[in-house]
């Protein structure tokens, strides 16, 4: 089962990076070549080349992965206010908005076709949320389900039960209540991006010359000038798929370890300003050559304004470090733990290979800490080093449950056995002893590594120890 979900993992989003190589850029060339199926034939050639070499690339990866995603949840709560939703995308969204209407109109597409179009669409959506939302809460009345994240409140404010995680707050059902209300009366940006890309499909549509529906088929003042180019149809595509990542957020979220949308909505927006930067520059372009100086002085003004963050932000994170500027991620040890950055140097300049090293992990719910400082600026693996990110990349704690009793018993037992033993199955082959070591283990089961391996670096504290194998 387990494989299962790996292979439909890889196999969704291949397909994504396959659709946006090769199969959106055909689209406009297989309308080209229609009329010669022949000719349009040998472009799937480098679509399949792509294909197979993906896989073949790729399936050492995703064979051993796993993810701390787990299913869909519906987000039931949290809504995208507009204002937050501009201030991450309007230099992109005003030329990806322009470029859509500009398409628009050429291809005689009416405002309040879109507007009916829109409504219609939201209330599509919306409808198939409450049926989804009622079936779930009639199984889990029953019994058949259990409730899962946002669903877990809904179920219990539905039941009239205490709100599993604030059983001590005294209105935590109205709090639930108020949260519904406000996220049904703040639609604003799920209405703009779906109203985005219902002008797309509309757009598309009507400048098909492949017939069709008759209510889509191009008006008779349809002129060859209001054709969309190939070139034109990918800006499109681009916009409309940058548009779906943002929406669906909207609707729904991937479930991970922190049981928010949070890191759904971080890596589908990230994928959206890609898309929309790309169709965005090629916007701006035709209304330069085209002389569309009013829209392209406003777009400069907010893509200016959005530039204002790194020139700030720089020098401020700059002067955060209270020193000069440098590219040298490690110059903070010389100053801060001049014991480790010595010792890491020594072992920069002395060890070969990938021999393992033990040193103290971080913990269990930490991540961002000074541990695992050893290997991170050496290159030389270790057993454990920050067991709270090792969760969210790995999706389970297994592993790292199973390696955090064996490194206290490395460093805190006096039996040399199960001390060789531990040092064995891991293959550690050094052992380092450093001022976070000597604080968090014991004075008696530090001072045992004298008495098994060798030691081959010792000053300031610091002591690195080796065992030959």
């Amino acid at each position: 089962m387990l494989m299962g979900k790996r292979l439909v993992r890889f196999s969704t989003q291949l397909l994504f990076a396959f659709g946006f190589l090769t199969a959106f850029p055909g689209l406009g060339r297989l309308r080209v070549e229609e009329e010669d199926p022949g000719k349009s034939s040998a472009f799937f050639i480098l679509p399949g080349l792509l294909l197979g070499g993906g896989v073949l690339l790729y399936l050492p990866f995703w064979v051993g992965f796993q993810s701390q995603a787990g299913g869909v949840l519906l987000n039931l709560f949290n809504a995208t206010r507009l204002v937050q939703f501009l201030v991450m995308f309007a230099p992109l969204l005003l030329l990806v908005a322009a470029f859509v209407v500009d398409r628009a109109r050429g291809a005689r597409v009416r405002a309040s076709g879109v507007g009916r179009w829109t409504v219609r669409v939201a209330l599509s959506v919306l409808l198939s949320l409450a049926v989804v939302v009622g079936l779930f809460l009639a199984l889990v009345r029953v019994g058949a389900l259990s409730p899962r994240g946002p669903a877990s409140y809904v179920a219990a404010w539905a039941r009239g039960d205490p709100i599993p995680g604030l059983e001590d707050v005294p209105d935590a059902s109205a709090r639930v209540a108020q949260s519904l209300r406000a996220r049904l009366l703040n639609p604003w940006t799920a209405l703009g991006l779906t109203a985005l890309l219902v002008t797309i499909v509309l757009t598309l549509e009507r400048t098909s010359t492949g017939g069709g529906d008759e209510q889509f088929a191009p008006p008779p003042s349809f002129s060859e000038r209001s054709k969309l180019s190939g070139a034109d149809r990918f800006a499109l595509l681009l916009c409309a798929t940058g548009a779906l990542l943002t929406l669906g957020v909207e609707y729904v979220y991937l479930a991970d370890s922190f049981g928010t949308r949070m890191n759904t909505v971080f890596k589908f927006y990230f994928q959206a300003w890609v898309l929309w930067a790309i169709a965005g520059a090629y916007a701006l372009a035709g209304f330069v050559r085209r002389g569309r100086a009013g829209l392209v002085a406003v777009a400069g003004c907010l893509i200016l304004a959005g530039l204002l963050y790194p020139a700030l932000a720089i020098p401020a994170r700059a002067a955060e470090y209270g020193g000069p500027p440098t590219l040298d991620g490690a110059a903070y040890l010389a100053q801060a733990y001049p014991q480790d950055y010595a010792a890491i140097a020594w072992l920069n300049e002395n060890v070969a290979g990938a021999p393992v090293i033990l040193e103290a992990p971080g913990d269990q719910f930490k991540s961002y800490v000074y541990e695992g400082r050893v290997s991170a600026h050496t290159g030389l693996p270790t057993l454990l080093g920050w067991g709270g990110h090792e969760h969210q990349w790995r999706g389970s704690y297994e592993e790292q449950a199973r390696r955090e009793p064996d490194i206290e018993r490395l460093y805190n037992s006096v039996d040399p056995g199960e001390v060789l033993a531990l040092l064995e199955r891991y293959g550690v082959r050094y052992v380092y002893v450093g001022p976070l070591e000597r604080q968090r283990y014991s004075p008696s089961g530090l001072a045992k590594f004298a008495g098994l391996l060798d030691v081959v670096y010792e000053a300031d504290g610091v002591t690195i120890y080796e065992r030959t194998p």
